[in-house]
């Protein structure tokens, strides 16, 4: 593509619950019978059509995907591994590199064994997450070893802390604990250096996954709790890797030397920019602008000022966008806001800033945690026609 480097990565991402459901040991299986969620069922089918899949999407021009490997497939019980899953999973990753397509794993991406998240307390428990997902990382490491293109920890740590201790859009769905927040967020922060630190020895780089976007605050009286989202969002995990000190709002700086240059790639999934009022209310920005399955408004010269942003707090990092898309049923507006965001990036390319890839979220329409099967992000139907966006974007590839 013209303006890109050659080796650039042109990728997609995807979520074991998106493309194969959830399975019943999962936390997320648990909040879709509490009618919290809608039903997954067997996501897109990916799971059974992987071998077609990944050949479609090598003649399509896409070289990259991620895929999120199932702690609760592979471990529905403590301690205990289903043989089966070790197989299927092995299989996948394989056929992927048969392909000719690099295979990024994923080793948690929004849904954890339940018996993890609930009975061990998760993350936030300094036992667990030292022990039981540093022995999961471990063991995912092992049997997928020579198969993948990379690691990745955790995705979006602070987001998937916010989102299920303080939003309630998913598990364990709780909401006005500033004290569960913060130990969720810190707790999962940790678990991501905890990978890394495991990882890093290996042959295969190591992704962090940071969740950004920009928080505006509607009303000058907004301003303290916009900057305190940014401070969970950007600030904390940007600031330990640039300058050594964790920085959580609610807890006192720490330094540590040990988060130092941590990860060798920073992968960014951007999200919509969010308007926060003064009650945390939040909302798209603007207020008028059309917005997608999130309820925010994408906006693709938005998306590449936060992207700039973390380019010049982290400028010795190498940057990958590792999850973007528009949740939709206006394919239209999906081909416009991806042509825009591609001239974005090669200016930022351009400009300086080091950027290595993109992975569009999704290949193929796919489960989406808000809004289940209803405003798809894919750039094929879940017949795996391209859509006139999937089409655009091959036909770009190729040019």
């Amino acid at each position: 593509m013209q303006g890109f480097p050659k080796d650039f990565w042109w990728g997609t991402t995807q979520t074991s619950v998106g493309t194969e459901g959830a399975t019943s040991a999962t936390d997320w299986s648990r909040f879709e019978q509490s009618g919290k969620a809608p039903e997954s069922g067997n996501g897109n089918g990916f799971g059974v059509n992987y071998v077609e899949d990944f050949a479609l999407l090598a003649e399509s021009g896409l070289t990259n995907i991620r895929l999120t490997v199932e702690w609760a497939r592979l471990e529905p019980y403590p301690g205990s591994h289903d043989p089966d899953a070790i197989e299927h999973y092995r299989t996948m990753f394989e056929a992927a590199k048969d392909a000719g397509i690099s295979a990024w794993a994923t080793f948690h991406n929004g849904s954890l064994p339940g018996w993890f998240a609930e009975d061990e307390h998760g993350y936030s428990d300094k036992r667990s997450r030292s022990y039981l997902w540093a022995r999961h990382v471990d063991f995912v490491a092992e049997i997928l070893d020579g198969t993948v293109a990379g690691w990745c920890p955790l995705d979006d740590p602070v987001g998937w802390a916010h989102r299920g201790f303080h939003l309630a859009t998913r598990p364990p769905g709780r909401s006005g604990s500033d004290e569960a927040l913060i130990e969720a967020v810190d707790g999962a922060l940790e678990a991501s250096l905890i990978a890394w630190k495991l990882l890093r020895s290996g042959r295969q780089p190591v992704m962090g996954v940071f969740g950004v976007h920009d928080v505006r605050p509607v009303r000058p009286e907004a301003k303290e709790l916009a900057d305190r989202w940014t401070d969970f969002g950007l600030t904390s995990w940007a600031r330990a890797i640039s300058e050594g000190e964790l920085f959580v709002p609610g807890k006192s700086p720490r330094e540590r030397e040990d988060w130092v240059d941590a990860f060798d790639i920073i992968g960014l999934n951007v999200s919509p920019t969010i308007a926060i009022e003064a009650d945390g209310t939040l909302h798209a920005w603007p207020n008028e602008a059309k917005v997608d399955g999130s309820g925010f408004a994408p906006n693709a010269e938005q998306d590449a000022t936060v992207i700039r942003r973390v380019s010049e707090m982290l400028p010795e990092k190498p940057l990958v966008i590792s999850s973007h898309g528009i949740a939709t049923d206006d394919d239209q507006w999906r081909l416009d806001y991806l042509r825009e965001t591609v001239e974005q990036l090669g200016e930022a390319i351009d400009d300086g800033v080091d950027l290595r890839g993109y992975f569009h979220n999704t290949a193929i329409d796919a489960y989406d945690w808000a809004n289940g099967h209803e405003n798809p992000s894919g750039l094929f139907t879940t017949e795996r026609e391209a859509k006139p966006s999937g089409q655009w974007f091959i036909d770009t590839l190729r040019s």
